[in-house]
């Protein structure tokens, strides 16, 4: 073959490769260039969906001396991803660009704070924000929201339109009748006098470390958590010791010292008198825990327990909730003054209610093990 055709020859077979292999080149440029975006287009996706019987709100508020708009939102989170979210944070982004406040419902207790979202798990997430008042002149104002969840790893989980109304005009609800406020000057008694004064103490004392923070007015206790559960180790619902002077209160103190100091017809007095003040449509509604602690202080916590289920189980107040964590909480730490009397009284009332009540049969059962 003379050489001329030889190099007409390679001269085509390099054509044709040229032919084949640019097309490919180009493709695979293209696929680099599109590479990102498949991968954020595979990004794990944070499983969230607002409350389910909460709704959004917001109000005018102050900061320090200045009025600014507080938006309250609320959450169920399950932790869709495959790690653990240690720490959230939150971002508003329209209309007003701002970091949020998060509180997460602790998956094993009760409590609301910084808790870690373990992975298939979902609880309550509630975040606040705080803008400027200028974005809503008047309270009609209905803002639609765009707003991002920022997870341990520093990936940002985009919410978009969040529609939030006015605490006052989101829904048409009846206005709440108000408590009504006892006189003190009409009582004559001197000892009730002074059972009232301590009553209406608390009253102020729960307006600042009420349930918000996780507290019961001037009820202290144990801080933490009220299971004990470590690797490889059953859970327990009890304390390691039950101690008397782990749930006190300075005021039940005092009001403890005044009925032992009274005679017969006085004491008699006196737990009627605070029994009478168990009910829904007066001032003492939300301390409802704190007369039930005197009650169980004093061996009438039957009395307390039932006035408080069939005066409250309607109310749509938190107060018989918080008799419920009272008692959640004398179970877990003072559980050796519970006889059988009293658990059977407790299990009576929790079984009936559908009131949430804790931990409460847990540790019911738990105390029974060790009668």
């Amino acid at each position: 073959m003379p050489i001329t055709n030889i190099e007409t020859i390679i001269d085509i077979i390099v054509n044709v490769r040229s032919l084949i292999t640019w097309p490919l080149k180009m493709l695979w440029r293209f696929i680099k260039w599109l590479w990102p975006f498949t991968l954020k287009s595979q990004k794990e996706k944070l499983g969230l969906i607002e409350g389910t019987w909460r709704e959004h709100y917001w109000e005018y508020g102050k900061s320090g001396d200045k009025e600014v708009i507080l938006i309250h939102t609320d959450w169920k989170i399950t932790n869709t991803l495959s790690y653990n979210l240690t720490a959230l944070n939150a971002y508003l982004t329209k209309p007003q660009k701002t970091k949020g406040s998060v509180m997460v419902k602790d998956p094993h207790s009760q409590y609301h704070g910084n808790y870690p979202i373990p992975q298939n798990v979902t609880t309550d997430m509630s975040i606040s924000f705080v803008i400027d008042k200028k974005h809503a002149k008047n309270e009609n104002k209905i803002f639609n929201l765009n707003l991002e969840i920022e997870d341990p790893i520093g990936i940002r989980h985009q919410i978009k339109g969040v529609s939030v109304k006015n605490i006052r005009t989101r829904s048409n609800k009846k206005e709440v009748e108000p408590l009504s406020v006892e006189n003190p000057t009409k009582i004559k008694h001197k000892i009730l006098k002074k059972v009232v004064s301590i009553l209406k103490n608390e009253i102020e004392q729960y307006k600042v470390r009420g349930r918000k923070d996780g507290r019961l007015g001037t009820i202290e206790w144990p801080r933490g958590g009220m299971e004990w559960r470590k690797e490889g180790e059953s859970i327990r619902f009890l304390n390691e010791n039950s101690n008397k002077s782990s749930v006190i209160s300075d005021q039940i103190t005092k009001l403890v010292r005044l009925y032992k100091a009274s005679p017969k017809d006085g004491k008699r007095k006196i737990i009627k008198f605070v029994k009478d003040r168990i009910d829904a449509k007066q001032e003492y509604r939300d301390i409802a825990y704190f007369i039930v602690l005197f009650l169980f202080e004093i061996g009438e916590l039957s009395l307390g327990l039932r006035t408080a289920v069939e005066k409250l189980k309607n109310d749509k107040s938190v107060s018989l909730g918080d008799v419920f964590k009272l008692i959640d909480i004398l179970l877990t730490f003072r559980f050796k003054e519970f006889g059988e009397k009293e658990l059977d009284v407790i299990e009576v009332v929790v079984y009936s209610t559908e009131e949430h009540t804790f931990r409460i049969k847990q540790r019911v059962n738990a105390i029974r093990v060790d009668l």
